[in-house]
């Protein structure tokens, strides 16, 4: 009575799967076969209509004698059950810390790798960019000087080797910048910024663009002025005009816009080129990854860092082999005319 909550009046001449409505005889399996061998035995269960777990031993001392002695467990399996929910949280949260530590351990070590590196950037691009003048400069009056020559193939071979000279320098500067700006600490200042003057001053840097990428710039004038720092806006359209230039070798179509989108300003640069591959579209943002033969692995992850000090997102759409749209979200105060 005190187990079950069932009077010894409601039980008595009543069948067990009549009482608690289980079809059969509840352990009738067991039962029999102790009943059978004369072996006795006790087994542990769990008995849905009480809800309870139970301890059961059950004996045959002779033919035609059977007892049954019912342990209510249910406490028991109750804390049972607790402390294995317990213990396999408690394993979760140490795999969890581990990880957790791992990441942090390896963040720090990337951190400091990037400290180091920022460092010696900062060191050695100053260094870097006086010979890297001194050339431009030498190729601009070498050109001035063969501008002044007759055409022949020997001035033709001479322009086309001072253009890769000042590609190259071009490429050189922008490692250096990419790295410094990844690593120093990013203070934007905020001031009024022409973006149609910013894409138009890009495009004309980038005098080596090759000539069978035809450059469309689409900026709506309620787009044009933003509030924002001028040289990140700079930065980030010029390494993303860069990148799609590189993901159309054989040539396509550049298309770099500029709206408004309710408190928002919009930029975007689409290309027709390669697009990016499935399998690699979580780690373009990630820092020195890259599938390219030239590359640092930095132009993208110094986009997403100069975004987000700016207090925006960026984000991107591919197909393979059609192209890809860069979006960049930025928060804007119109600024005036």
């Amino acid at each position: 009575e005190r187990i079950t909550g069932i009077s010894q009046e409601d039980v008595v001449n009543r069948k067990a799967s009549e009482l608690y409505g289980t079809g059969s005889a509840p352990f009738l399996d067991v039962y029999s076969k102790v009943v059978e061998s004369g072996v006795p035995t006790i087994f542990e269960t769990y008995f849905p209509p009480m809800a309870k777990h139970f301890s059961i031993s059950c004996v045959s001392p002779s033919k035609g004698k059977f007892a049954t002695v019912f342990h209510d467990i249910t406490k028991g399996k109750k804390a049972e059950e607790a402390l294995m929910e317990a213990q396999t949280k408690l394993q979760e949260y140490n795999q969890n810390l581990e990880k957790l530590v791992e990441e942090r351990t390896n963040k720090l070590r990337d951190s400091e790798r990037l400290a180091a590196i920022g460092a010696t950037a900062g060191m050695v691009g100053h260094d870097i960019r006086n010979p890297l003048q001194a050339i431009t400069s030498d190729v601009y009056l070498a050109k001035a000087e063969l501008d002044a020559m007759p055409e022949s193939e020997e001035r033709k071979n001479a322009l086309d080797s001072l253009d890769e000279i000042s590609k190259n320098v071009d490429y050189i500067n922008k490692i250096v910048q990419d790295l410094q700006d990844f690593a120093r600490p990013l203070r934007p200042k905020i001031e009024e910024s022409d973006l149609k003057k910013i894409i138009e001053g890009i495009i004309k840097k980038s005098n080596h663009l090759p000539s069978n990428i035809k450059i469309k710039i689409e900026v709506s004038e309620d787009a044009r002025i933003i509030k924002s720092d001028g040289y990140y806006l700079n930065r980030i359209l010029y390494n993303l005009v860069t990148n799609s230039v590189q993901a159309m070798p054989n040539g396509g179509k550049l298309i770099i816009r500029a709206i408004k989108d309710g408190n928002a300003t919009v930029l975007s640069v689409e290309d027709t080129g390669t697009g990016i591959p499935k399998e690699i579209q979580a780690k373009v943002f990630s820092l020195m990854f890259t599938t390219k033969a030239k590359g640092q692995g930095f132009g993208l992850p110094v986009v997403k860092r100069m975004t987000e000090s700016l207090g925006g997102t960026v984000s991107f759409t591919s197909r393979e082999g059609k192209g890809a749209t860069f979006i960049v979200r930025l928060p804007s105060k119109r600024g005036k005319r």
